[in-house]
């Protein structure tokens, strides 16, 4: 669940973008490194720069269409809101097809995804339903609120995944260790926070192979394929300790991908790799003319070669100053009513009267 601040800041992103294609950037290459369309990379090896082709009137969401169809060729449109995220629409081409007039575009499409200040309002709001559950009761509290359970049956010792939430060992960690009727503190993955209630505990059952088999197979290949990966990495690494030429590692083995130059902030994301945690730690304490690697990403494995290290842009910073402003004014609002809340946790004199009653 995101808020105001969330999409101000994706709306800053998408400005951005559209103030490099203003300054003549390609927009293919900006589209293949930010653009969070999932169809633009259904083919790994022949991303799509962002294209959707040509489209009637009707095939696409409202506000995208009337943005394109209203547009001029060759404009660079946006950022539009949609249910989807802000998009930043290039208009290719105009044309009519037998009194149907058609648009050939490419989009840029920048999700909005909740941000450390909206993450931490929800694990509060999580949290704070945890404490007064065990007071008021989880079914009561729940419904008071308005808030809808979802039942996860089934849950086994060796579980990963829970029903209705996803990746969520340390909910299944909390069912395994605890009693009917118990309450869990707030529990965060990727995409939610939840509180759970342990319903019910049933007799330990043998799985059949049959049941797990599908799933052990796709571990065992994923996990087969990462380390496949990461030993070819350190491989190439042993071999070229002396002088590290990306570009003829490239050359003599046609499986590695190459790209000559890309250029990206820290938060961003670089041409062919996306965004890494790992990239950025490796990046930030780097000079001109380092070599890193190899460092995992969501596609295997990276090696990079720091060719410039760019100053601030000024300019470009006077223009976001207020909008970074206000941002960090809200991350600050929060942080400052998170610590208070914390405080009041801390030092608040509560006993835990669960296992009397369980």
């Amino acid at each position: 669940m995101s808020n105001a601040t969330d999409t101000l800041r994706v709306k800053l992103e998408a400005e951005d973008l559209i103030f490099r294609l203003n300054e003549g950037e390609d927009f293919a290459l900006l589209a293949n490194t930010y653009t969070e369309d999932p169809s633009n990379s259904a083919d790994p090896q022949k991303l799509k720069g962002g294209s959707l082709g040509w489209f009637n009137k009707g095939q696409l969401l409202p506000e995208f269409e009337i943005a394109s169809f209203e547009a001029k060729k060759g404009s660079i449109v946006g950022p539009i809101l949609t249910e989807y995220g802000y998009h930043v629409i290039r208009v290719n081409d105009k044309r009519t097809v037998e009194s149907n007039e058609q648009v050939n575009a490419s989009h840029i499409l920048l999700t909005i995804q909740p941000g450390r200040g909206t993450e931490n309002d929800l694990k509060d709001t999580a949290s704070i339903f945890a404490l007064e559950a065990t007071e008021y009761g989880f079914f009561t509290l729940a419904d008071s609120l308005g808030l809808e359970i979802q039942d996860s049956n089934g849950l086994r010792k060796e579980s990963i995944f829970v029903d209705s939430f996803g990746v969520g060992r340390s909910a299944v960690n909390f069912a395994f260790n605890n009693v009917e009727g118990s309450t869990s503190d707030a529990i965060k993955n990727d995409n939610f926070f939840g509180v759970f209630f342990l319903d019910k505990v049933s007799r330990e059952t043998v799985i059949s192979f049959e049941d797990v088999k599908e799933d052990l197979k796709n571990e065992f290949l994923s996990d087969f394929k990462k380390n496949h990966i990461k030993t070819l990495a350190e491989s190439i690494k042993e071999n070229n300790e002396g002088e590290m030429n990306l570009s003829e590692i490239y050359q003599n083995n046609e499986n590695l991908e190459y790209v000559a130059e890309t250029n990206s902030a820290l938060i961003g994301s670089f041409e062919s790799i996306g965004k890494s945690n790992f990239i950025v730690g490796a990046l930030a304490n780097a000079k001109e003319g380092d070599i890193l690697g190899p460092l995992p990403t969501l596609r295997g494995q990276a090696f990079l070669r720091v060719i410039d290290i760019a100053d601030v842009v000024m300019s470009d910073f006077e223009e976001k100053k207020d909008a970074i402003k206000f941002s960090l004014l809200i991350d600050r609002q929060n942080a400052l009513w998170g610590n208070w809340l914390q405080a009041l946790r801390d030092n608040a004199d509560l006993k835990d009267y669960r296992y009397d009653f369980y």
